[in-house]
């Protein structure tokens, strides 16, 4: 594998970071990512059998004539007609980041939710063998800085990171739609610096990670189940026995944690305090909640600068139809060779974890199987921005993605069940035994 000097920078840096902590053990970017096959492209780097499509750039013109807006984010797919394929997809701008926003365009903005606002959610329609692009449009404008997000049975849900006044909502955008919409606003949500979001059809139930270093974990309780957006109650995460826990710094991997919920009083206040809300009543601290993935009834999700290095931390909840549900401590990012600064993530149809990083270096895409075989599946090859959106389609046969920064959406295809079975491991991996103990 041939190595360019600013790759072998990058990784000199990066050991030099960890060693300024004291440990040099399995330092190497490059021991770890070996079966990566460089891209001519300089866009992302994959193992041989594996391939990417670009399906769209920031700035191209959609069908409804609004361009693509930049700092593509949060994204999941959803089945269509005609085999097609649905990509639901945020935006994260806002007035200092204002990247292609249809608030700069000339069109109407009668149905933005602010007119002033800058983020959006966009749809983008793909033929699901050729991955032509059939079609795509705005769906949402006028909120903020829309990061991360999750899917419902009634279509997506985009998330705001952002607390000016009037924001820090949910809010849902109906996958079929094919023009922009009048912005459905799901306030009994609450209001916070949130990430991102999973519905239990089970039990109706909402979960919600909240972009803080001091944030809590939630979930929204309706009052009736078939009514799952409307009155209920908001609650925060809580350890028994360990009021206001610090996960951070606290938690122990291979350990369960029994929960309970506590209810916050003022879900829309205008002080952003839901968190200290929480915590008043014991609630957990969870350090930047980012990615948030539901899957077969377990529920995971991502501390993004947790843990005793502030690499980051991965958690599994379960017994969610339970009056006490179960948190487990999976992963937690010791080696930047491994796993570091996990963000967006999603779960495969046949239960393998996939990550995307958000670090200060090279970003990489890795892959946790149910054994716990950590693997790395992909680089961004262009630059140190994050890769986010990593979303599979029903199937599980195609991985979309974003790079942000770049504001490319890509395809990418491949063996994926069978490479986490067989590709280099990373290191030891933990997620296996934490099931399985």
């Amino acid at each position: 594998m041939t190595i360019n000097r600013r790759r072998l920078l990058q990784g000199s840096i990066s050991c030099l970071a960890f060693g300024a902590l004291g440990s040099l053990s399995g330092c190497s970017t490059f021991l770890s990512t070996s079966n990566l096959k460089p891209d001519p492209m300089r866009v992302l780097d994959l193992p041989p059998g594996f391939s990417y499509t670009i399906l769209q750039k920031k700035g191209a013109f959609m069908s409804d004539g609004y361009q693509v807006p930049g700092r593509s984010d949060g994204m999941a797919s959803f089945p269509g007609q005609n085999n097609t394929l649905i990509l639901m997809r945020n935006h994260e701008l806002d007035h200092r980041q204002s990247d292609y926003s249809p608030t700069l365009s000339s069109q109407t903005r009668s149905k933005f939710y602010d007119p002033d606002g800058y983020g959006a959610v966009t749809r983008l329609v793909v033929d699901a063998s050729s991955l032509q692009v059939v079609s795509s449009n705005l769906v949402l404008a006028g909120t903020s800085r829309n990061c991360a997000g999750g899917t419902s049975p009634w279509g997506w849900v985009s998330c705001e990171e952002n607390v000016d006044a009037g924001h820090g909502f949910a809010f849902l955008c109906r996958q079929h739609v094919n023009k922009l919409s009048e912005p459905i606003r799901l306030t009994s949500l609450g209001r916070f610096n949130r990430e991102a979001f999973a519905f239990d059809s089970r039990t109706s139930i909402s979960y919600m990670t909240e972009d803080r270093g001091d944030g809590c974990f939630y979930r929204f309780v309706p009052e009736h189940k078939n009514k799952p957006f409307a009155g209920g109650r908001l609650q925060a995460m809580m350890i028994v026995d360990a009021p206001a826990f610090n996960t951070k710094n606290n938690a122990q991997r291979y350990v369960d944690y029994q929960v309970v919920w506590v209810d916050i009083d003022d879900p829309v206040s205008e002080e952003d305090n839901c968190r200290f809300q929480g915590r008043e009543k014991g609630a957990a601290l969870i350090s930047r909640g980012e990615g948030l993935w539901l899957h077969n009834a377990e529920l995971y999700f991502s501390a993004t600068n947790g843990g005793l290095y502030e690499k980051g931390q991965i958690f599994q909840l379960t017994g969610l139809d339970q009056p006490e549900n179960t948190l487990r401590l999976i992963s937690e990012a010791e080696d930047e060779s491994a796993l570091e600064f996990p963000d967006n993530l999603a779960v495969a149809p046949w239960g393998d974890l996939v990550i995307a990083e958000d670090g200060p270096w090279t970003d990489f895409i890795r892959m946790i199987n149910r054994q716990g075989r950590v693997t790395t599946l992909a680089r961004n090859a262009r630059s140190f921005k994050e890769i986010t959106g990593v979303n599979f389609s029903p199937d599980g046969s195609i991985l979309f993605m974003n790079m942000q920064h770049e504001g490319l959406t890509i395809a990418i295809k491949g063996p994926f069940k069978a490479y986490s079975q067989t590709a280099p491991e990373n290191r030891e991996g933990t997620w296996g035994r934490a099931l399985s103990s």
